[in-house]
């Protein structure tokens, strides 16, 4: 998590990182990319195969509250390019990023690709 925070002059507990800190104490790090992969393993394998950045804009999104506007503008995009490849992301992996259940699993997924990965994901 420091590399995703690009902090690390700090010491942090498992207690610390809600969530995070309770998935960094199970044993095996294969299952928790497992269980991401149910819901992110065809963006993965596309950004692979086609060297796009879909994850990575998904990240952004969440990350800018689910604005489409301020995404495009942390993503260097235009809003318009910014909304199609949300659309993209959709259809991909065949889920509604305006259901809210959506997003709750898709937030989950990337905490589950942090902890495992490092901080590395996307």
């Amino acid at each position: 998590m420091a590399l995703r925070t690009e902090r690390c002059d700090i010491v942090v507990t498992p207690d610390d990182l809600g969530v995070a800190g309770l998935l960094l104490q199970l044993n095996d790090a294969r299952q928790l990319v497992a269980f991401a992969d149910r819901t992110l393993a065809a963006i993965r394998e596309h950004d692979l195969r086609r060297g796009t950045h879909l994850l990575w804009t998904l990240r952004v999104y969440l990350d800018s509250d689910l604005c489409r506007t301020e995404a495009a503008q942390r993503l260097n995009v235009h809003p318009s390019t910014a909304s199609q490849r949300l659309r993209r992301i959709e259809v991909v992996a065949d889920i509604d990023l305006s259901a809210p259940t959506t997003i709750v699993e898709v937030s989950a997924v990337l905490l589950l690709l942090d902890v495992a990965e490092g901080g590395q994901s996307a």
